[in-house]
């Protein structure tokens, strides 16, 4: 697992260390990656910001899943990523 966020390197790693975080907390500061995703939005009168965004990737660097959601207020919920994780590569869901 990484988190990817807008801060400066130093006040990623002060996140990291705040909330005690056993996996990377990598800046994006300038958002490059954010914008090479495109997730970036610009609020009013406001400087631009990542749309909050879930991305599995497998070991060969295949994105398996991905959550986006244009309202940041609204977040994917833990159990469907778990249930996305424990998803085969390459298998489709029953039902489908």
């Amino acid at each position: 697992m990484i988190a990817i966020g807008p801060d400066s390197p130093s006040q990623a790693a002060e996140v990291a260390s705040d909330l005690g975080l056993t996996f990377p907390v990598v800046s994006d500061e300038g958002l490059a990656l954010s914008r090479e995703f495109g997730i970036v939005f610009r609020a009013p009168e406001r400087d631009p910001l990542p749309v909050p965004a879930v991305y599995l990737v497998d070991r060969e660097g295949t994105i398996t899943f991905h959550y986006v959601h244009p309202d940041y207020k609204l977040r994917l919920h833990p159990e469907l990523l778990l249930a996305a994780a424990q998803v085969e590569p390459g298998r489709k869901p029953e039902g489908r």
